[in-house]
């Protein structure tokens, strides 16, 4: 499918509620590409600017519902990024649509994992 460059630095927000819950259990995440930052926008987080150069133009946006539990939806926050960067922009490019089922296999396995004796999560 034919990619188009907008050449615009990229927008975005955030707004979470919490609601009647007693703590916020979702997570998210957004990692902008290297080509979504300008000088005068927000500089990124140590974590984000390592990781943009992996996604080149890329960005990734992510929202995970914690269903009873903040700990799987921060993890995943942590992880499905990474791990699609780690598939390589070659594959990101060829084919979106496995790189990104590979990265939710992969966190999913990594999740599923069980942790060493005595050292938990």
């Amino acid at each position: 499918s034919p990619r188009a460059t907008i050449g615009k630095p990229v927008t975005f927000g955030v707004h979470s509620i919490q609601n009647m819950r007693s703590e916020m259990e979702d997570a998210h995440r957004a990692v902008l590409g290297v080509e979504g930052w300008t000088p005068s926008g927000s500089r990124p987080s140590s974590r984000e600017a390592s990781e943009a150069p992996l996604l080149g133009s890329f960005s990734f946006f992510s929202i995970f519902d914690g269903h009873g539990g903040a700990r799987a939806a921060e993890f995943c926050g942590e992880r499905l990024c990474t791990l699609l960067a780690a598939e390589g922009l070659k594959a990101l490019s060829a084919d979106p649509v496995e790189a990104l089922r590979l990265a939710f296999a992969r966190t999913e396995e990594e999740w599923l994992r069980p942790a060493p004796q005595g050292g938990g999560m």
